[in-house]
């Protein structure tokens, strides 16, 4: 969803400001979910992401929104959600069920990369 919206923000607020807001409200987006999952998780086998997100998301973003320039950062979201959404349409036309591998599989790979 942060990938969704940030295609507004960015034409509002700065990219710092834009990588905040996602990082913030995925956060609470995200802690809500692990809170109702609690019990069925494995601590054990969660922590080396849970430690490596908490080590790499602030990494990350600063050096990304330190060497981009802001009208690139932009065009390349507006041009992956333009690709996302068009992958997905085609791949709901095709008559596909949703748990067979087909032209989303692409798109919810890199978007699954850059969004959270």
């Amino acid at each position: 969803m942060a990938l969704v919206v940030s295609g507004i923000w960015l034409h509002i607020f700065t990219p710092i400001q834009t990588a905040t807001l996602m990082v913030g409200y995925g956060l609470v987006t995200q802690s809500y979910g692990i809170w109702k999952l609690r019990h069925a998780l494995s601590w054990r086998n969660v922590a080396p992401f849970i430690i490596g997100g908490a080590l790499g998301v602030p990494i990350g973003a600063m050096l990304l929104l330190t060497y981009i320039d802001p009208a690139h950062l932009r065009t390349g979201v507006g041009l992956l959600l333009v690709l996302t959404a068009s992958m997905a349409w085609r791949g709901r036309s095709s008559g596909r069920s949703s748990s067979e591998p087909g032209p989303m599989s692409a798109s919810d790979s890199l978007t699954g990369c850059l969004a959270d």
